[in-house]
């Protein structure tokens, strides 16, 4: 899953495998002492065998800051893939939506040709002209490049097919044949690629804002000009951006497309300006179901917006959808929910008792009166929507989006193309 691994350190900052910049953060009761910085260094893949042990890396040292309680790292977990009765489950049609569906709601749904996107056997100088490095990944680094021919920005990831085993190879170019295809206002593209004896050269769209997470950490907690809280994102851009998370989720699950790994710093923005467009990016743990839609069981993604069923290694595209609902979750009062409520200092949680508590028949999610007071009740309801803890229970994006006319209303754009499955 090499290639779409890269998408992560597209834009942003570069420190380690792989390059995030991720926002979470606990709770602090006061506007004179803030939510603390929710930095991320890095993302970690963690095998876990087949008896669930888990070796997780010692905890690193938070950095130096005025906040306090920084969460210091993303963990990404991937434990063995492995063979499960599949039994019975739910059909196509109760679970995705079918095209006369999208037909009905008269929402486009679009792909590209399998000729869109070439593969040329040049080197990319002879088309693009080279810039700084933006990042480095573990199979490889990100470069700013300049099309000789239309002077436009893209980037441009050069992985070396010494980084490549037989296994990734193949994963490679069979998930090269999917993102050939998509074709979202809201997934960033891929436009190119090229293939040298030595390297593969990945060219794909320029996000100049940088992530989501580096956005929402600008919505601080705060007073505004009479005294009053003022925490995450505005509500016009909350709905705007929950609108764009769900559309393209949507889309994806109508191609049979599972992320896995939504999170903050898997968002990208377009431009630095209020409100940009966003684009889902790094899809190296993503995987398409079959049509028979048997139930996935690899064990993937990030702690921190992992869906509860994931551990029963049986679940299936809505564990996209607790995700999304966890990046909301932070957007709206930039903090996340896994905190100690009955600790006065609002001691975070480790990896592991985030993990406990997701596997708890108990699992509640909490919401820290003080700051989501402050906030529209439409938000609330939607984020408590998606994190339904029940996945049988959780609404697909589609439904989402056909019941919920707040959302519809206020952040819908005219003019969207976007799938709703």
């Amino acid at each position: 899953m090499a290639w779409f691994g890269a998408w992560s350190c597209l834009i942003g900052e570069a420190d380690g495998d792989v390059a995030t910049v991720d926002v979470v953060q606990a709770p602090v009761p006061s506007e004179s002492n803030p939510p603390a910085s929710p930095t991320r260094s890095r993302s970690v893949i963690i095998e876990t065998s087949q008896d669930m042990k888990q070796e997780y890396e010692p905890e690193e040292t938070p950095p130096e800051s005025t906040l306090s309680g920084s969460r210091n790292r993303t963990s990404t977990m991937r434990a063995s893939l492995c063979s499960i009765s599949t039994g019975d489950h739910d059909s196509t049609r109760s679970r995705f939506s079918t095209r006369s569906n999208l037909e009905k709601l008269r929402v486009p749904l679009e792909t590209r040709g399998r000729d869109s996107v070439l593969t040329f056997h040049t080197g990319v100088n002879h088309d693009f002209i080279m810039g700084d490095e933006l990042g480095v990944g573990g199979f490889g680094s990100v470069y700013l490049a300049k099309s000789i021919s239309t002077s436009k920005d893209v980037a441009v990831k050069i992985i070396p097919l010494s980084n490549l085993d037989s296994a990734r190879t193949a994963d490679f170019k069979e998930e090269l044949k999917v993102a050939r295809k998509l074709k979202h206002p809201n997934i960033v593209q891929l436009h190119a690629s090229y293939e040298t004896g030595d390297n593969y050269y990945l060219v794909m769209e320029y996000c100049m804002g940088g992530t989501l997470g580096q956005y929402v950490l600008t919505k601080n907690v705060k007073k505004d000009d009479i005294g009053f809280l003022k925490v995450g994102l505005e509500t016009h851009i909350f709905a705007q951006y929950a609108w764009q998370m769900l559309s393209g989720a949507a889309y994806l699950h109508y191609f049979r497309v599972v992320h896995r790994d939504i999170k903050l710093e898997n968002y990208m923005r377009i431009s630095t300006g209020e409100g940009a467009q966003l684009k889902l990016i790094d899809f190296g743990l993503a995987c398409r179901m079959k049509p028979t839609r048997e139930p996935l069981c690899e064990m993937v993604g990030t702690v921190l917006t992992m869906a509860p069923e994931i551990q029963s290694r049986r679940y299936n595209e809505k564990v996209d959808i607790w995700s999304i609902g966890m990046v909301l979750y932070m957007c709206a009062v930039v903090m996340d929910p896994w905190y100690h409520a009955e600790d006065p200092a609002f001691a975070q949680m480790s990896e592991k008792e985030i993990l406990d508590a997701l596997k708890s028949e108990d699992l509640v999610i909490p919401y820290y009166e003080e700051y989501w007071s402050v906030k529209d009740l439409e938000i609330r309801k939607l984020v408590q929507t998606l994190l339904t803890v029940d996945a049988s229970d959780r609404p697909s994006a589609r439904q989402v989006i056909s019941n919920d006319k707040w959302l519809r209303t206020l952040g819908r754009e005219d003019g969207c193309c976007c799938a709703i499955a």
